[in-house]
């Protein structure tokens, strides 16, 4: 069984704006609000096997000087560097940077200097450990098995014992022998034969 980790982020924005009153300062801010997931997934079939509950991990408060960040780039530059500050992954960041930046200039509507503006982003970061459980080997082919011949052993004769069972296999008794010339008791290596396509000791395949 192996596994690999990514993550993914979803993020939602919203905003609030209203006309400075006459001799104010506009009140411009951005608000990140970010919070956790830990999830473990299978991939075939496609399924959620654990995830923890939601952890908040910052709830911050940032100042939009939308007057001194002349320009949509400068706007999304200091952006990213704000999420980057709350240790989001570096690709996450431009991307949730360039839709809060075209979203915060929609917003102001070309009057940044007249308008008040919250602006919130609900940021989710998931990280996901996707579990692959291995194949498990194919067992060799019945007209392979269907070829292996049985052997009577003679009294006298010593083999040692079974791999497969480690018992030992006596004299006078019948066993198969694979075509490496490894031997075994019959129901052990029939037994062995229908989960693996290959001798236990020496791991020569059968050919097909």
């Amino acid at each position: 069984m192996s596994s690999s980790t990514s993550f993914s982020v979803r993020y939602c924005l919203h905003g609030h704006r209203s006309v400075v009153s006459s001799g104010d300062q506009p009140h411009q801010v951005l608000q990140v609000r970010l919070r956790s997931q830990s999830r473990m997934i299978s991939r075939s079939p496609a399924a959620i096997l654990q995830e923890t509950s939601w952890t908040p991990m910052a709830n911050a408060v940032f100042p939009l000087p939308l007057s001194a960040l002349n320009g949509l780039l400068f706007l999304e530059a200091y952006i990213r560097q704000l999420l980057c500050s709350l240790d989001l992954p570096e690709g996450a960041c431009e991307v949730i940077a360039r839709k809060i930046a075209s979203f915060v200039v929609e917003l102001a509507g070309g009057n940044s200097d007249q308008v008040n503006l919250h602006v919130v982003a609900l940021v989710d970061y998931i990280e996901e450990m996707a579990i692959v459980a291995e194949e498990a080997p194919a067992g060799a082919a019945k007209s392979a098995i269907s070829r292996l011949k049985k052997e009577k052993v003679e009294e006298e004769v010593e083999l040692g014992d079974c791999s497969v069972c480690l018992n030992e296999m006596n004299g006078g008794s019948e066993v198969i022998k694979m075509p490496c010339g490894h031997v075994y008791h019959e129901s052990c290596i029939l037994s062995w034969l229908n989960k693996n396509n290959s001798c236990p000791l020496c791991r020569t395949k059968l050919e097909q």
